[in-house]
């Protein structure tokens, strides 16, 4: 892991400090110079929202690497340092293969930070988009995992990303794999935090508007759900080419993500599955409880298609502990006990009417068989409808929820001749 050590707190004992920032044309001379022998500047790789990208090579290792520096004009600004410094943080704390790794932090002799950081060969997912179009459905599901793989590793190592989006996933043409860069706007999730938990300006939303969830845009913090939400945007560019909503730019993007129900994802691209949908479409509920894992989704994605065979967990994943997260994730648990304490409140107060002869015995147990056939009927809802965002009606939950009405009425009926005779 690279060690981040603090910003010189004055000029540097090889060279005098700047007082004024270097000229943009001069980064590439000033790295150049500065970086040998341990590493050889080659050419500009590109600009991003946190600085410049060269590629360079280490002789001793004889391996290509990116360099990341802060652009100058920005050196100045202790928010942008800031945030720079937390990029390398974020980066160098996951060590994922579907996440850029950071090999070297440190400063120029002006102060200004860069990164050394792990070089993939091939353009951003947003370069594939724009040169081949939607992804058939199999590679669309591949980088989707991927990218929560990479999501889910950042959350348990404390970091949100904040500004996911296709420019910020890089496709390696010689693994095939994808890889989440650019953490530069990256947040500590509240266990994780310090002293510099929150790096942003009064009413600052950070990222892109088109992939920005609605929490951040009302001035919450961000969470492991706001990557979440904006995963589901990139699910809709990769196998539709649009986002969720009608609306792409400005005021008018806002006001979507805040208030309109995204577009149902099989409308844009109908040979889409419908738990692929699903499961999107459910990553941009407005309730940020109700949006999945990072987790649940990569192991949604590569669970078999073949409806007759038994998902096949991540690799160290015990079984019982993914049925027990799928419980929860539909709300099962909670909504029978809901039910059974609802129910067991009612039979109370039929049990005092019928102590007081207000009502007759049949009614106590007309309603005591309605509470065991209430549970089964619940259990039912909560399967089919009790995950996060809108479910569609099965024709399985008609048929079952037709079985347990059908076996209430018959038990209502026997109990009412009994009574009778």
């Amino acid at each position: 892991m690279a060690q981040m050590p603090g910003p010189p707190a004055g000029p540097p004992p090889t060279a005098a400090a700047p007082t004024e920032p270097t000229a943009p044309g001069d980064s590439f001379a000033i790295l150049e110079r500065e970086l040998r022998p341990e590493l050889e500047l080659l050419r500009p790789l590109g600009e991003g929202h946190t600085g410049r990208v060269f590629l360079a090579r280490e002789p001793r290792l004889n391996r290509l690497v990116a360099v990341k520096v802060l652009a100058e004009e920005r050196a100045a600004d202790h928010v942008a340092r800031a945030r720079f410094e937390r990029e390398a943080r974020a980066a160098a704390a996951l060590n994922h293969p579907n996440a850029v790794a950071v090999h070297r932090f440190g400063y120029l002799s002006s102060g200004v930070p860069f990164l050394v950081m792990q070089y993939v060969k091939g353009g951003t997912l947003d370069d594939k988009l724009g040169a081949e179009g939607v992804l058939p459905i199999p590679l669309a599901r591949r980088v989707l995992a991927e990218i929560a793989d990479a999501l889910a590793a950042a959350h348990r190592s404390g970091f949100v990303h904040r500004d996911l989006r296709p420019g910020n996933v890089l496709c390696d043409e010689d693994g095939g794999r994808v890889l989440v860069t650019d953490f530069g706007l990256a947040g500590v999730l509240p266990e994780a935090r310090g002293s510099d938990s929150r790096i942003t300006r009064a009413g600052e939303v950070l990222g892109v508007p088109e992939y920005t969830s609605p929490e951040q845009l009302r001035g919450e913090e961000a969470s492991e759900a706001s990557d979440v939400y904006a995963l589901g945007i990139v699910g809709y560019r990769l196998l539709a080419g649009e986002g969720p909503f009608r609306a792409t730019k400005g005021s008018a993007i806002m006001a979507a993500h805040l208030r309109e129900p995204p577009r149902p994802l099989r409308t844009l691209r109908a040979d889409v599955d419908e738990p692929l949908a699903d499961l999107l479409e459910h990553c941009l509920a407005k309730d940020p409880a109700r949006r999945p894992r990072a987790t649940i989704i990569a192991q949604a994605l590569r669970a078999p298609q073949d409806r007759g065979t038994t998902p096949t967990p991540p690799a160290g994943t015990p079984v019982e502990g993914d049925i027990v997260q799928d419980l929860l994730g539909r709300r099962l648990p909670q909504i029978v006990a809901v039910t059974i304490g609802v129910g067991l409140a009612v039979l109370g107060f039929v049990s005092l009417l019928v102590q007081h002869s207000h009502v007759p015995n049949v009614v106590f147990e007309i309603a005591l068989a309605t509470f065991g056939f209430s549970i089964a009927a619940a259990s039912v809802l909560a399967w089919f409808h009790g995950r996060p965002g809108r479910q569609r009606v099965r024709w399985l939950e008609l048929g079952l929820l037709a079985l347990v009405a059908t076996a209430w009425l018959a038990t209502c009926i026997m109990i009412g001749v009994r009574t009778l005779r």
